[in-house]
């Protein structure tokens, strides 16, 4: 998430860090709330993040989120 108006700012005011989508859905314990269809929600993140990681596979925006998934989340394996 590059950027944030003050609607989503309060969407997501209950998670710790409100910085990545996919972070947020699979890394916080809000996440697993948020979404009434969690399987479905996690399964867009993670299509969404691979093609961007697939244009800008260098890119430190998408790196460090990337890595702290495979490192923390077992679940984004399964998505």
């Amino acid at each position: 998430m590059l950027a944030q108006n003050s609607l989503a700012a309060a969407m997501y005011s209950g998670f710790a860090e409100a910085r990545t989508i996919a972070v947020m859905t699979f890394v916080d314990p809000a996440g697993l709330t948020l979404y009434r269809d969690w399987p479905r929600a996690s399964q867009a993140a993670v299509a969404n993040l691979r093609p961007a990681q697939g244009r800008r596979p260098r890119d430190p925006r998408l790196l460090g989120p990337v890595a702290r998934l495979a490192a923390v989340s077992s679940l984004t394996a399964a998505a």
